[in-house]
């Protein structure tokens, strides 16, 4: 791809961002911040472009996620899309407010659990102790799938698969 294309696709990208509400900043077409705010409410995305030119996506607000890696930046923007209507759908819940504690608190282990390992010696039984919690909580979230309505349809969930996909792992 000619160098100018890269140039005319990053602004039709960004424009579509724009085109959807977001607050767009822009570094150098390396790295976007697009910021949606609606009711007091905000979801903040950042991408940047890989060396290989892939583009990495995270939500960064409400809480952090890595979203995926994509080949494109329109692959990006629809990710981006997407995303937003699911969290618009999800803001129905009257537990949402929960479920964005919630995966704030599993950010917080996720920190914690590092400088744990990263700052002390712990042992193997705690090790395996940190790792059975994870697996119950991740067949947890399989059980709990397995009672519950879908309500979103317009994509499919980009880990939580279905049983035929996912027969002998439900787990992390």
């Amino acid at each position: 791809m000619h160098f100018s294309s890269k140039i005319v696709l990053h602004e039709l990208s960004l424009q579509s961002l724009k085109d959807m509400g977001a607050e767009v900043i822009d570094m150098d077409g390396l790295m976007v911040f697009a910021r949606f705010e609606k009711d007091d409410f905000r979801v903040t995305y950042l991408y940047h472009r890989n060396p290989d030119n892939t583009f990495l996506l995270e939500r960064i607000k409400p809480y952090q996620l890595i979203i995926g890696e994509y080949d494109s930046e329109h692959q990006v923007v629809e990710n981006i899309t997407n995303d937003m209507d699911q969290i618009n759908n999800a803001r129905n819940s009257h537990k949402f407010d929960s479920f964005v504690e919630t995966l704030q608190k599993m950010n917080k282990f996720k920190r914690d659990f590092d400088d744990l390992f990263l700052y002390y010696n712990i042992n193997s039984d705690d090790m395996q102790y940190i790792q059975d919690s994870i697996k119950r909580l991740c067949k947890d979230v399989y059980r709990i799938k397995s009672h519950s309505n879908r309500i979103y349809h317009k994509t499919n969930p980009q880990s939580l698969k279905d049983d035929e996909e996912n027969k002998d792992n439900k787990e992390c």
